[in-house]
């Protein structure tokens, strides 16, 4: 048994049950890799548990060990003044840190975003990241490193579950049918331009106001999308109400059934500005989304080197070609009309 020594090592760590729960969960051949490794605090917890444990796991500890601004600049309480002028100083006092698990880890040289590339996507069962503590870079880790982590279930039970998922589609697929012959006369084509023209307004009212308008936020998504689904439930539900009443052409004076006759396409049109209305107003009522962690996912969000991409993303003949196909369908729903 090695005895721990990782309270002799400068640094931060207050994990240490996390460590034991991660290491508890996993058995031979696990991957664990620790992001950040600064002196060697936490990964000397660990590797001296995984020794102990019997267990062969291989530990990874990544890190430049150049430190961070934090650990360069004199007015922060990281300032490790060893780092000035000796940039292998840390790496080498890491080594040193940890020669009583010599063997139950490797250390890694280099920086995260390029080091990441060298695992396969679902290759490891743990990650630990605390690297650089400012939020780009954080962001860039989490996005980077989270395909690399395996699916928590086994290969098996996707594939079961997966198929327990078909068959309840196909079931409920089954018993829509009946409801299908009720919606646009029993006609596919008219309950298919039925279904889709109550489907699409609220969806398309969130996604086009997420990127003209950057004010719009979670809540008001999961609002609209909710009330146009409510929306959806009252139209259907009339329709197969007065089912009969409708293909008879017989006029029954009730708001409901004005409801329910209403053409698919005004429909769609009331539909979307019914939802444009709730979106812009639920926005207003909640607190702005945090606009750093939206930044290029609308208009008002994209930096200037966005900008200067998209620009340079398109030209003359993409801007022509776009406003022939806007002709195009605006003459096709004319000539129909």
């Amino acid at each position: 048994m090695i005895e721990h020594f990782y309270h002799n090592i400068q640094g931060w760590f207050t994990f240490k049950d996390l460590y034991d729960i991660v290491l508890n969960k996993n058995s031979n051949g696990a991957h664990f890799v620790e992001v950040g490794v600064w002196k060697g605090t936490s990964a000397a917890y660990m590797a001296t548990e995984i020794a102990n444990s019997g267990k062969h796991i291989q530990f990874d500890c990544i890190d430049t060990w150049e430190g961070s601004e934090e650990h360069l600049n004199p007015k922060e309480s990281a300032y490790e003044p060893n780092l000035i002028g000796n940039p292998n100083w840390l790496y080498e006092h890491f080594l040193e840190n940890m020669k009583n698990v010599e063997g139950f880890y490797k250390a890694i040289k280099g920086y995260s975003l390029e080091v990441v590339n060298e695992y396969k996507d679902k290759s490891l069962d743990f990650i630990f990241i605390d690297a650089a503590h400012d939020y780009d870079n954080v962001l860039n880790d989490i996005t980077a490193w989270h395909k690399k982590l395996k699916p928590n279930a086994s290969e098996k039970t996707l594939i079961n579950t997966g198929k327990i998922a078909t068959g309840f589609i196909v079931v409920l697929g089954i018993i829509w049918i009946p409801i299908m012959e009720k919606i646009g006369g029993g006609v596919m084509y008219q309950y298919l331009q039925n279904v889709q023209s109550y489907i699409a307004p609220p969806v398309t009212a969130v996604f086009l106001l997420g990127i003209i308008w950057k004010r719009v936020n979670s809540e008001a998504a999961i609002t609209t999308l909710l009330s146009g689904l409510g929306l959806l439930m009252l139209r259907l539900g009339s329709e197969i109400y007065y089912q009969k009443e409708i293909l008879s052409g017989e006029n029954v004076d009730n708001i409901f059934y004005a409801f329910a006759t209403i053409n698919f396409a005004h429909m769609a049109i009331f539909m979307f500005l019914f939802s444009v209305i709730i979106c812009i107003t639920v926005s207003l009522a909640f607190s702005p989304p945090d606009y750093k962690r939206i930044i290029g996912l609308s208009f008002g969000t994209l930096t200037e080197e966005q900008k200067a991409e998209h620009q340079n993303s398109y030209d003359t003949i993409d801007i022509l070609l776009s406003i022939v196909l806007i002709i195009l369908v605006i003459g096709i729903l004319a000539y129909f009309t």
